[in-house]
């Protein structure tokens, strides 16, 4: 039974009662990791949606631009399933973008506040 499921480009999460799947059809590969050996799950929000991370058997898989709600259903599900989770709404803490009036920035800007952030946690 599927209790969720969620997609960004090439990538889809689902969870289960007693696992979670996350399918990468760029890699052409399929992770599943129990629920039970799941440490953390965060949702974190970004400049283009949220960002979910997910901490088992000491490896970190993560996926970008996630819509709020479908982060927060993810929080849920995992949570309710007993995980430790995290949900977080507030804006972005980089200072770019705060700073920022110029032309939209370029991939690198976007990558390099994403990097910031993701070393600020």
């Amino acid at each position: 039974m599927c209790l969720a499921a969620w997609s960004c480009r090439a990538v889809v999460w689902a969870v289960t009662e007693n696992q979670v799947l996350i399918r990468n059809a760029h890699r052409q590969s399929l992770a599943r990791i129990a629920v039970s050996q799941i440490t953390h799950f965060e949702a974190v929000r970004g400049r283009y949606g949220h960002t979910v991370r997910l901490l088992a058997q000491g490896r970190e898989y993560s996926m970008y631009g996630v819509d709020a709600e479908l982060a927060q259903g993810m929080h849920r599900a995992l949570e309710s399933l007993g995980v430790a989770s995290t949900f977080e709404d507030k804006p972005p803490r980089g200072t770019l973008w705060a700073a920022y009036s110029g032309p939209l920035p370029s991939a690198d800007d976007c990558l390099l506040d994403a990097r910031q952030r993701l070393l600020a946690a």
